[in-house]
């Protein structure tokens, strides 16, 4: 804590006053200038439209101009301002507390935000500056900041303005501005198109848990319906007066989307409510990229999130969400295939599946399993077979991850270990009292499903 904060904003308002006086002396004399630069963005070729797959019609270009920025003058005038009497009065009075090197580090950064804020076109009121200070002197003493990011996702439409999907979670479909960005010119794979936004925004001490929520969040939504939804921008921001105000990360090519979600106005409340729910029951550690040590559903997860996301062979893709059924659904190592989709039957006919459909579904889904793991690939005959029935192939890939999907989200909820859940499908089975007990149990899984 400060030992004395109002003698603290009272050395920053002498400083501040200082720093304000020679800005305006600057200003009036020509010496205090903007700087122009070349900035590169990007500009839609026609109006913004998408198209069904999340794909914006008629593309971007990248557009040059020269613009003015403060930026540089307002370093110039924060590092000036650190070599000022007044300056070193604030240091002596915050080194008491936090040492010499941390007080010239929050100071300095305190002094860019300040410096800036004043230069802005708009200039900054004393209601500005006093509400700057109070947040520096709150931030010293260990009060919690805004922070958050906003993300730019593939893989999810909405056919609604906007979602929000908890209290600071919010989903919206982009807008012009959302594509008529600054370019950067080091990332090549930066000009990928967002279909939705997606902002968090927090109140906390410690914003690098960012990332692991936005890896969460895409979790969930991926388990909402079989969408390949993947982050390819992030930029957090933050009011914190100490950190850096904001910081720009892509998502990488690895990544690709083969199925895209629709969320239209009668998923809202769907969506809303499976949210809610999933968000206190997945997982601390959940995600695409588990450990040794993550548990069977993490495994299983990190399997359908390369089915849905990665690139590779359809038998590859099928093989990968089998693989995911067994890690949830099997713990022998006899007759799999049959146990498999005699228990994955079984559990989605309580949810209004038609269990003989995803038998057949899941027969043909471990046949190519199968033939994937043994070197093969489809043969032509087997092809067609299956193109007749699935119209095409590649829709016993979705079936396939659709069953998947509900198996997880049901294992979630349910909160039983992988054994028992078992159990409880092979019991219900062959009797009718555990078939009425497992029913009873699913219900409360059945209305997010």
């Amino acid at each position: 804590m400060i030992d004395k904060p109002n003698t603290v904003r009272t050395a920053l308002d002498v400083l501040l006053a200082r720093v304000s006086d020679e800005l305006r002396k600057g200003l009036a004399a020509g010496t205090v200038v903007p700087s122009e630069v070349p900035q590169t963005r990007w500009k839609l070729v026609a109006p913004l439209q998408i198209d069904d797959n999340g794909i914006l019609k008629g593309g971007r270009r990248s557009e040059t101009k020269l613009e003015k920025t403060w930026a540089f003058a307002a370093s110039a005038a924060a590092q000036a301002a650190s070599q000022t009497e007044e300056y070193n009065a604030v240091i002596v009075l915050l080194a008491s507390t936090f040492g010499i090197d941390l007080a010239k580090q929050h100071l300095s950064q305190f002094l860019s935000s300040m410096t800036r804020t004043i230069l802005e076109p708009e200039g900054a009121s004393r209601r500005t500056i006093d509400s700057l200070v109070s947040m520096f002197l709150d931030e010293l003493s260990g009060k919690p900041v805004t922070y958050g990011a906003e993300i730019e996702l593939q893989g999810i439409m909405l056919q609604m303005e906007h979602i929000e999907l908890a209290e600071g979670i919010t989903l919206r479909r982009p807008v012009t501005a959302d594509f008529e960005r600054e370019m950067d010119l080091d990332i090549t794979f930066g000009s990928s198109n967002a279909s939705a936004i997606m902002r968090i925004e927090r109140i906390g001490l410690n914003a690098n848990d960012i990332q692991r929520e936005v890896t969460r969040a895409i979790a969930v939504l991926r388990l909402f319906c079989v969408a390949s939804v993947k982050w390819i921008c992030m930029r957090q921001f933050s009011e914190s007066l100490f950190t850096p105000a904001s910081w720009t990360m892509h998502n990488g090519p690895h990544e690709i989307v083969n199925h895209v979600g629709k969320i239209n106005s009668q998923d809202r409340q769907k969506l809303e409510s499976f949210w809610n729910r999933m968000d206190s029951c997945v997982p601390p550690d959940f995600s695409s990229n588990p450990n040794t040590e993550s548990d069977h559903l993490a495994i299983a997860f990190e399997r359908y999130s390369a089915a849905l996301t990665r690139p590779g062979l359809l038998e590859e893709k099928i093989a990968q969400a089998v693989m995911a059924l067994e890690a949830v659904l099997i713990n022998e190592n006899l007759e799999l295939a049959y146990k498999l989709r005699v228990r994955a039957a079984k559990l989605l006919s309580f949810f209004g599946d038609d269990a003989i459909h995803v038998n057949r579904v899941l027969k043909d889904a471990y046949g190519v399993r199968s033939t994937f793991a043994h070197g093969d690939r489809l043969s032509y005959k087997k092809n067609k077979k299956l193109d007749d029935w699935y119209k095409p192939v590649a829709n016993l890939l979705v079936e396939t991850l659709d069953i998947l999907r509900q198996v997880l989200v049901t294992a979630i909820l349910i909160r039983k270990g992988k054994d028992h859940l078992i159990d409880m499908i092979d019991y219900a089975l062959i009797d009718q009292q555990r078939h009425a007990a497992l029913e009873n149990q699913l219900r409360i899984v059945r209305q997010y499903l």
